[in-house]
């Protein structure tokens, strides 16, 4: 859920939340949780706070580091790779900008992505060689789906046009993307704690 100055990130039907609060009044950007008991109290803990003059020392340290981790688990993605093992797209999987808006509603001023408006814009292409039409940064769910077996997700897929005007396609493996998160993790904290977050 989006609101004015937080975002908001839970399971449905979750007793507790994520809450990212921007802080634009008191100038402190905090990540707290909150979850309710069974009698209906909350508790919320500060899972980290930082003033916003330090978060932007902060960033602009570990700017650098981050952009090459991020950028390390891209990898070029063939087509004739994907037809040998049977590898499929769908798209529309990661709405952004206004895909975004038309996959959400807002209730009490707070944008709220609907699940149902999602899975109607998804669509996988009848010809591979379709992803090179999609618009720059237009994300794709790869799809592995082997003889007898589950269906199982392998990661993203984007198209980038190049200064020259060619479209290359490119993906991130969900295993790469889960070493880039725990490396991401591990800056965000040390520079937290030389900066004075509170984690």
């Amino acid at each position: 859920m989006v609101a004015n100055d937080k975002l908001v990130l839970t399971l449905k039907g979750a007793r507790e939340h994520v809450t990212l609060h921007f802080g634009p009044n008191s100038k402190v950007f905090d990540v707290h949780r909150t979850s309710i008991g069974a009698d209906g109290a909350t508790t919320h803990t500060t899972l980290f706070s930082m003033s916003h003059a330090n978060l932007a020392a902060m960033l602009q340290e570990i700017a650098l580091p981050l952009w090459k981790v991020l950028t390390g688990i891209v990898r070029p993605l063939h087509l004739d790779w994907m037809e040998k093992r049977k590898i499929w797209a769908i798209v529309g999987v990661l709405p952004t900008g206004d895909d975004l808006s038309a996959v959400s509603r807002v209730r009490r001023r707070r944008l709220i992505p609907d699940s149902r408006l999602l899975a109607a814009r998804l669509w996988a292409p009848e010809f591979l060689d379709e992803l090179y039409d999609l618009d720059d940064g237009q994300f794709f769910a790869l799809v592995s789906t082997p003889k007898n077996r589950k269906p199982r997700k392998l990661g993203y897929g984007f198209n980038v046009t190049d200064w020259r005007g060619r479209s290359r396609l490119w993906w991130i493996p969900d295993q790469r993307m889960s070493a880039a998160i725990s490396r991401s993790e591990a800056l965000l904290k040390d520079a937290a704690a030389r900066h004075g977050g509170a984690t």
